[in-house]
């Protein structure tokens, strides 16, 4: 779903909901990949231990 808009949505409820005081934080695939998961690739393997390592950090 490149390009569909995801990360847009996200920021856009993150500013929504921090307007009316409530903690939010978007883990952005793009920047996990980059930061904490820059160790993966895109095999099955690899994008199950992205998901697993994104629930931890959630």
């Amino acid at each position: 779903l490149s390009g569909s808009g995801k990360s847009t949505i996200a920021f856009t409820l993150e500013h929504a909901l921090m307007q009316r005081g409530r903690l939010a934080y978007v883990l952005d695939g793009d920047n996990i990949r980059t930061g904490l998961n820059k160790n993966l690739g895109f095999s099955a393997a690899d994008r199950e231990e992205n998901i697993r390592r994104i629930g931890e950090v959630a």
